[in-house]
């Protein structure tokens, strides 16, 4: 990054959430926070670029003062209130992504727009996490699975289980989504026409600003496309060293206040 800190003004900045400003063990991170403050006192502009859908997205990041939203990776843009882009699947292709991965060993988590839907079997289990931690964050915003009922979904995410076949489902769905596999943990489905990267320049052109004053920060192979879109796309320190070989600019991790530090560099804060 070094040789790239310019001080310059009106400064479009993307901000992914997990990994990059928040993790569930620490909340948001305080620097990341102060830097987000600095930003609009500084006339720049900072927006949320995440794979979560908006019911996903707690009090405490909303109310770090972002001007713009894009969540559900590329389904959902919204600027300074004003929704601009809402897509959902059909009921038929949810139909289709969850039931391919239930055959192939997966627990779904349906997004939507307003509710986030889980595989109740799973959760009476007693070994879903996820769920407890979407019950504690939104617990009048979730709901389980039923697909003979009226569901809105823009993707479909899904835990591992030990008998999980993630080939087996790109197999099937490949040709008509999506997918980014997160560490062997998570497994996310999204529909082809839907990703960071392009939301990010169908909200630049709708704001008719300038691509080269475009900055984002992600630590997942789900923020690749956002931080190749933008003029300045940097990983954190946190992210995955295979990921770190496909992106040149890096900063700190998380909790080493690295979103901070970078904007430093840039002479944004």
């Amino acid at each position: 990054m070094r040789g790239l800190y310019k001080n310059m003004n009106g400064k479009y900045v993307f901000f992914d959430i997990d990994g990059t400003i928040y993790d569930y063990a620490g909340g948001v991170s305080p620097s990341a926070g102060e830097a987000i403050r600095l930003l609009k006192a500084n006339g720049h502009h900072p927006v949320l670029c995440t794979g979560r859908t908006k019911v996903m997205i707690f009090d405490e990041i909303m109310d770090l003062g972002f001007e713009g939203i894009i969540a559900g990776a590329g389904t959902y843009i919204e600027w300074q209130g004003k929704q601009l882009k809402f897509v959902e699947l059909s009921h038929g292709d949810l139909v289709r992504v969850v039931t391919c991965l239930a055959e192939n060993g997966f627990a779904s988590y349906p997004e939507g727009h307003e509710c986030f839907y889980y595989d109740k079997d799973y959760v009476e289990n007693g070994v879903d996490e996820i769920y407890r931690i979407y019950q504690r964050h939104i617990p009048d915003h979730i709901s389980p699975i039923d697909l003979n009922s009226e569901m809105h979904v823009s993707k479909v995410s899904a835990s591992y289980t030990p008998q999980s076949n993630r080939d087996a489902v790109i197999e099937v769905l490949g040709d008509d989504f999506g997918w980014v596999d997160h560490n062997g943990v998570l497994f996310e489905t999204i529909p082809k026409y839907a990703s960071k990267g392009s939301a990010v320049k169908e909200l630049m052109e709708y704001l008719g600003a300038d691509m080269e004053d475009t900055y984002a920060f992600g630590d997942s192979f789900n923020d690749r496309e956002m931080l190749q879109a933008v003029r300045y796309g940097v990983l954190m320190g946190n992210a995955k060293e295979s990921l770190k070989k496909l992106v040149p600019l890096h900063t700190e991790a998380l909790r080493e206040n690295g979103v901070y530090n970078a904007l430093k560099r840039f002479g944004l804060i």
